[in-house]
């Protein structure tokens, strides 16, 4: 079994993720739907790219294939932003607890969620400030 066949077993077995918020809502395929609640994040301010940040996300392979399962991860916890090179602290925390903002079946579709993710809460924490 390879790993396409587990691919299209764990797409039988999970569910939708919850919907993203605002007009950059899209379809994306999607392994394991992310499991971190958007809702109740923290704005952390950013000292090097400037505003706030709630998940600054950052994907991982999953098997070192580009075209394997990537592991999309936020950047964002325990109040502050890991801003290291290898973001290291940023895996040891996934690795941790477990929490991700979604395993895709690409690097390509982990970056266009990433995207959506980014626009999404760009969107969500915009209008929270209104």
């Amino acid at each position: 079994m390879d790993w396409n066949d587990n691919l299209a077993d764990w797409k039988k077995k999970t569910k939708s993720p919850p919907p993203l918020q605002g007009p950059y809502a899209t379809t994306i395929p999607v392994v394991t739907p992310r499991n971190i609640n958007l809702n109740t994040r923290k704005e952390i301010p950013n000292k090097i790219e400037g505003g706030t940040s709630t998940i600054r996300s950052a994907g991982f392979d999953l098997t070192n294939n580009p075209k394997g399962p990537n592991v999309l991860i936020p950047t964002v916890f325990n109040n502050q932003i890991d801003y290291t090179k290898n973001l290291r602290p940023s895996w040891n925390q996934y690795i941790k607890t477990g929490e991700h903002l979604g395993v895709y079946p690409s690097r390509d579709a982990a970056t266009l969620a990433a995207s959506v993710l980014h626009l999404s809460e760009e969107n969500r924490v915009g209008k929270k400030k209104k």
